[in-house]
């Protein structure tokens, strides 16, 4: 397998993950939630903690079909969508500045 879609594949998780995190912050911090680096992600709707397994950026939502594990309740498509933006702006920003930076030949 080529080395530079490894790379490009690991920016990608890694801005999603980034997206994920924005996401909690935008959330917390525009609904007064406390524990903006310690506290643990909770469903919208029913309150209940979610665990490792529940965070993975896009993956979770994929396969929990959009809803909440514990209650059901539909989850916000705001939340992959951002993760998907994010990770995708990774990919894009590293890809400009390869080919404008690193590309030409210096004489």
């Amino acid at each position: 397998m080529n080395m530079n879609i490894i790379y490009l594949a690991v920016l990608f998780i890694f801005g999603a993950a980034l997206g994920s995190f924005i996401s909690v912050l935008i959330y917390r911090l525009h609904n007064g939630k406390p524990g903006i680096v310690r506290g643990r992600s909770k469903c919208t709707t029913c309150e209940t903690e979610l665990h490792a397994k529940d965070l993975i950026p896009l993956i979770s939502f994929l396969t929990l079909r959009g809803n909440c594990r514990y209650c059901n309740r539909s989850i916000s498509y705001l939340y992959p969508l951002l993760e998907l933006v994010s990770g995708a702006l990774f990919v894009l920003l590293f890809l400009i500045i390869w080919f404008f930076f690193f590309s030409f030949s210096v004489i």
